[in-house]
């Protein structure tokens, strides 16, 4: 089983106010912590049925470029769309060709040259050679910037024809195009901002070319939206100790939104997610369940998927443990060991499984009888369906008389007494024969 399929949040009421924002704004920031489940997130917009009626999504990852220098992302937007798009994009282009009077070699050409951006990679080796035979390094790199600038600005052959092909798929379709640019988190602050610089320079380009008011919302081949992924919290403090507290994030940032940052957290969901998972795997209640201390399973410390592979614990226990009476034997209830096998997968180490088994017995002292006192008769193997158990419970030293049962291996607890003259609780070496059963 997947871990989609075996973990899925319900996102739908924060997916429809995203939807209902992207309509509203041409360009946000989709703002969300790292392992807050934004990928998760986002795939389900691309699924949701409403979303996909409206919009086609191009995706990209420029951690993946992070060794490209200056990389201009919407070539990457390009090469992406015609990756994922082959002959369907082709039979798109071939219309406009005409338009261009490109005859049947040059339109081959262009083709090829669209096949992972080989045009632009070729240029970039013809200059390297050419720049090795110039003693003056500054004037090769200066004649390179303006022939950049200037295709970074103007409109050629190849940036109409992409302008084109989408007017008319979204002339055809009724959808509007949207650019994410994801994982930006995870690159290094100063490609970061090279790549926010580039996406600037685009969409500041309707301000060099035309004053109307219906090209102040364009960019370079008029897509409808452009979402940025990233912690807009973290990325003001990157922008602040990159370029210094005194410069102003508000300017610079407003270029990217229309208006302010779409924020997404799952956090209280995803928690009742988890605590409800749990008790699914391991068959313990909820309320047993909800003394796990939660920043073992915060988000901000653990992504979901760390989570979602915690619930694996199948092979997690050693083997069944057993209990030789006189009734024969009986098959302890294994409930306490799932949670415990969870937490180990958690790659939490013995002194917090300890932790949890003791925040057990002082705050749930009914479910600390039933699953946990099962393991105090492989202390001493007396064979006898009853005992006495010295737990501390709120403070104070109590002895509980608990029975076995061996249709389930748990326990009943039967009779509690506060006993003063109990030095200490059976809890440490209770919890010493549990850990044995787990698997490091």
């Amino acid at each position: 089983m997947s871990e989609q399929q075996h973990f899925m949040i319900p996102v739908d009421e924060p997916l429809n106010d995203f939807i209902g924002h992207l309509e509203a704004n041409p360009r946000t920031i989709l703002s969300s912590k790292f392992g807050d489940g934004k990928s998760y997130f986002l795939q389900q917009l691309k699924e949701n049925e409403d979303a996909r009626e409206k919009f086609e999504f191009i995706t990209l990852y420029p951690v993946n470029y992070q060794v490209a220098e200056n990389k201009d992302i919407f070539d990457l937007a390009l090469a992406f769309f015609i990756q994922n798009k082959g002959l369907s994009l082709v039979e798109v282009l071939l219309p406009y060709f005409a338009e261009v009077s490109l005859d049947s070699e040059q339109c081959n050409k262009v083709l090829l040259a669209f096949k992972g951006l080989k045009l632009f990679k070729d240029l970039k080796n013809k200059y390297l050679k050419f720049k090795e035979k110039f003693q003056d390094e500054d004037k090769a790199v200066s004649f390179i910037d303006s022939i950049n600038s200037h295709f970074l600005y103007e409109n050629d052959v190849i940036t109409s024809i992409i302008q084109k092909s989408i007017s008319d798929y979204k002339r055809r379709t009724g959808k509007r195009v949207a650019l994410i640019i994801e994982d930006l988190d995870r690159i290094d602050p100063a490609h970061l901002f090279r790549i926010l610089n580039v996406l600037s320079a685009h969409i500041d380009r309707c301000y060099r070319f035309s004053m109307e008011p219906s090209d102040l919302m364009r960019n370079k081949f008029d897509l409808d939206n452009i979402v940025l992924v990233v912690d807009f919290d973290n990325l003001k403090k990157i922008f602040h100790h990159f370029y210094g507290n005194d410069t102003g994030f508000n300017g610079y940032i407003s270029k990217f939104l229309t208006s302010v940052p779409f924020r997404y957290s799952l956090h209280d969901t995803v928690m009742n997610y988890y605590y409800d998972e749990i008790a699914k795997v391991t068959g313990a209640p909820i309320e047993m369940v909800k003394l796990i201390d939660p920043k073992w399973l915060d988000v901000d410390s653990n992504s979901i998927r760390d989570v979602v592979n915690a619930f694996n614990i199948d092979k997690q226990l050693s083997k069944q443990p057993l209990y030789h009476c006189y009734a024969g034997d009986i098959e302890l209830d294994t409930t306490i060991l799932k949670l415990l096998a969870f937490l180990r997968r958690l790659k939490l180490d013995d002194s917090f499984l300890l932790s949890y088994i003791s925040n057990l017995e002082l705050n749930d002292i009914n479910n600390f009888c039933i699953y946990v006192c099962p393991y105090v008769y492989l202390m001493r193997n007396i064979g006898e369906l009853t005992r006495w158990v010295a737990v501390n419970h709120e403070g104070n030293v109590e002895v509980v008389e608990v029975r076995i049962e061996s249709q389930n291996g748990r326990c009943t607890p039967v009779k509690r007494y506060i006993d003063y003259s109990a030095k200490k609780s059976e809890m440490p070496k209770i919890a010493s024969s549990l850990l044995k059963f787990i698997r490091k």
